[in-house]
């Protein structure tokens, strides 16, 4: 794991305008703000893996969305491999190709019409050519992402979601993500819309992305093999105790607990770190 960060979020501040409907339609310029985000710092090495967990509107989704350049921030900085993240930066481009995202519902990410194969190799033949891929790499390097989620390719490219139970639908989404080696992975809920044996199987799946293993990606500069580091978006401390390196706690929009994951749930030093813990299945 480096000590370096890998994507840096410093003091960000976050607000969103306050639709009100008994102000009419033409009052839109004088629409009040309502803030989101408080004073928010956050970072992720390469090689781990960070949580960002609260309850439902906390500010989890709005703050790693700023963090991967989604969405702008009204005051604070991000920075990925030392650039500064902002509006037509190289920092922001670097961060957009090196980036991926796994959403919570399989089924919603994959196109119904397209087979797993096409899904997988999507974002292959998006940036082929920037990736230096020749046409006929791109299927082996579908098959191999597949295997690397533990899904046989032999069986899966030609199947299509319907075919699919939830957590091999999550795997062919992780597949996708991580089939252009991203140095960086945001999993928003990845494990919520899926049942209980499943996740079990995605948890694994992530750490096997963690450790490296099947990658091929080969930092340029060290010679190093590259591993990605991964954000995880959750509510749910039983899943992220066993594969968080660290933890952020949000509440209404405010950091209240953050460190490594065995400070925070072993001692934690807030009410609300307690009564999050007190609610989960550890």
């Amino acid at each position: 794991m480096s000590d370096e960060s890998l994507l840096a979020a410093r003091n960000i501040n976050a607000s969103f305008m306050d639709r009100n409907m008994h102000r009419g339609l033409f009052d839109f310029g004088r629409m009040p703000r309502r803030q989101v985000l408080f004073d928010v710092s956050a970072e992720v090495r390469a090689g781990e893996c960070l949580a960002v967990i609260g309850a439902s509107g906390s500010g989890k989704t709005t703050l790693t969305r700023i963090m991967l350049g989604l969405a702008a921030a009204d005051s604070g900085q991000i920075e990925y491999r030392g650039a500064e993240v902002r509006r037509g930066s190289e920092g922001l481009r670097a961060l957009r190709a090196e980036s991926s995202i796994v959403f919570q519902d399989p089924f919603s990410s994959l196109d119904p019409r397209w087979t797993v194969e096409r899904s997988v190799s999507e974002p292959l033949w998006l940036r082929r050519r920037a990736l230096g891929f020749a046409t006929d790499e791109v299927a082996g390097k579908t098959a191999q992402a597949l295997a690397r989620v533990g899904l046989d390719p032999r069986t899966f490219m030609g199947r299509y979601p319907c075919d699919l139970s939830g957590g091999q639908a999550q795997r062919v989404a992780i597949a996708r993500a991580i089939v252009n080696e991203p140095r960086l992975i945001l999993a928003d809920e990845p494990m919520s819309a899926i049942d209980v044996a499943a996740r079990v199987q995605i948890l694994e799946t992530f750490q096997l992305i963690l450790s490296g293993a099947g990658s091929r990606a080969v930092d340029p500069t060290t010679g190093q093999p590259v591993k990605p580091a991964i954000i995880m978006v959750s509510h749910d401390l039983g899943v992220v105790q066993h594969i968080a390196n660290r933890i952020v706690v949000l509440r209404e929009g405010k950091v209240v607990e953050s460190g490594a994951t065995e400070a925070v749930l072993g001692d934690p030093q807030s009410d609300y770190t307690r009564q999050l813990i007190a609610a989960a299945s550890l």
